[in-house]
């Protein structure tokens, strides 16, 4: 069942690329948010009404689930898709160990500080944002100025880290990728491998976040 499974999603990644990729990446992103949301234990607490009596229900869903679905499907998928059609396109075989090297290296001077850029901006962007605050059109433009304004700070805080970090896996991710996958999967077992690591990230800035307000609410 497995295999037919894995056959059906590569006939379909073949035929159909870029949506195939753009929903994947959705799918990841949005599991990354939850699963890391669930392993720092990060549960909250909803009110719902069944019939005349509310019932209390503890989850660990947040709204940033969908939004980070939205991110891989519109920004994270089709980006990867593209980047890596056009690196392929600029290094096309036969692929001696001299093009293998300045393809691994052209890729982490251009797609990986655009991918943590993006990424870095959109959770900056779904964090700051308050929609309550927009009234008028004077109000939205506030709104929009402060948000660009953190995103700025966001990106000139953790750009050159996450940048760094990357640097770290994507040299192995790459050689895995030249030595075993065609070209159109590449952009599917990025994701997939940045799905792991970000979950791993996700769930460590989590519980200290946790720590942190449980320890400020102590001082209280």
């Amino acid at each position: 069942m497995l295999a037919d499974l894995n056959k059906k999603y590569l006939d379909t990644l073949e035929n159909r690329p870029l949506a195939t990729k753009a929903l994947t990446a959705a799918i990841l992103n949005a599991l990354n948010e939850q699963l890391a949301t669930y392993f720092a234990g990060a549960s909250r607490n909803t009110t719902i009404k069944i019939g005349s009596q509310e019932v209390q229900l503890s989850h660990s869903v947040t709204k940033r689930v969908p939004l980070m679905f939205l991110y891989g499907l519109l920004i994270n998928g089709p980006f990867t898709h593209y980047a890596y059609k056009l690196l392929h396109l600029v290094y096309r075989p036969p692929m001696g160990p001299r093009k293998r090297l300045a393809q691994i290296l052209t890729s982490m001077v251009t797609i990986t500080p655009a991918i943590s850029a993006l990424m870095i901006s959109y959770i900056s962007l779904i964090s700051n944002i308050n929609v309550a605050n927009i009234k008028d059109l004077t109000s939205a433009k506030a709104e929009l100025l402060d948000v660009l304004k953190n995103v700025s700070v966001s990106l000139q805080k953790s750009l050159v880290s996450v940048i760094r970090s990357s640097w770290i896996s994507s040299p192995i991710f790459m050689l895995v990728a030249q030595s075993f996958l065609k070209p159109n999967q590449w952009a599917v077992f990025f994701n997939f491998c940045y799905f792991v690591l970000g979950t791993y990230n996700n769930t460590i800035i989590k519980r200290k976040q946790k720590e942190q307000k449980s320890d400020a609410e102590k001082q209280e």
